[in-house]
């Protein structure tokens, strides 16, 4: 255990223990939950018990009234969400944990996309007033 948040709620050790070396996130996700190995379910609490450890300090702090986990992170409050919520709940003061809620990314596999159609258009979002101002490089 090297005692970062990185090394210690990672999706490399549950691929490894899955005796996958890459996966994509919708296959990691269903193989996730359709395993019944012990050793899995054993290593998605740890990292549920770390995680919440570290999403009850962040909320202490910043008195979110939504988490949103994105990426693997999803997939680890898909397995057991109330398990994960008492993990948060159990390190969180209960005035800042009343209210919050903590849901997966709704954007999931899209969202690599989206962050590239946002990137392609950024100077229309940045200054709508500019579209059509440009010369087209067609003529």
């Amino acid at each position: 255990m090297g005692g970062t948040l990185e090394e210690e709620v990672s999706r490399s050790r549950l691929l490894e223990i899955l005796g996958r070396r890459t996966s994509d996130e919708p296959e990691f996700e269903a193989a996730v939950l359709a395993s019944d190995d012990p050793k899995l379910h054993a290593e998605l609490a740890r990292q549920q018990i770390v995680l919440g450890g570290a999403l009850g300090n962040a909320i202490n702090v910043i008195g979110p009234e939504l988490v949103v986990l994105g990426g693997f992170l999803g997939t680890l409050l898909a397995w057991d969400a109330p398990a994960l919520e008492a993990a948060v709940a159990a390190r969180t003061l209960p005035v800042a944990w009343e209210g919050t809620r903590i849901r997966a990314a709704a954007l999931r596999r899209d969202r690599l996309l989206i962050g590239a159609a946002e990137l392609a258009f950024s100077q229309i979002l940045r200054d709508p007033a500019s579209f059509g101002s440009t010369p087209s490089m067609v003529e």
